[in-house]
């Protein structure tokens, strides 16, 4: 485990404190949680995201080399 220092508003603090009364968790503990929660929420997200769009190019029924020339048409590459 690795120590780091962070500062937080008022505000933020605030809600971490009631967190922690609620929960009877440490705020460590809490924000530990929170950021592993919202990293693998934000992934999952990406991959569903990378997933549509895999293989999009192929109804186009070119190469992908094709398609790339026929959007770029108007410019020299």
């Amino acid at each position: 485990m690795h120590r780091t220092q962070i500062y937080l508003d008022d505000d933020l603090y605030a809600l971490l404190e009631g967190e922690k009364k609620r929960t009877k968790q440490s705020i460590s503990e809490i924000i530990r949680s929170t950021l592993k929660q919202q990293l693998k929420k934000d992934r999952q997200s990406m991959i569903k995201t990378m997933e549509k769009a895999a293989g999009a190019w192929q109804e186009t029924g070119k190469s992908p080399e094709e398609y790339v020339r026929t959007i770029r048409k108007d410019r020299q590459l």
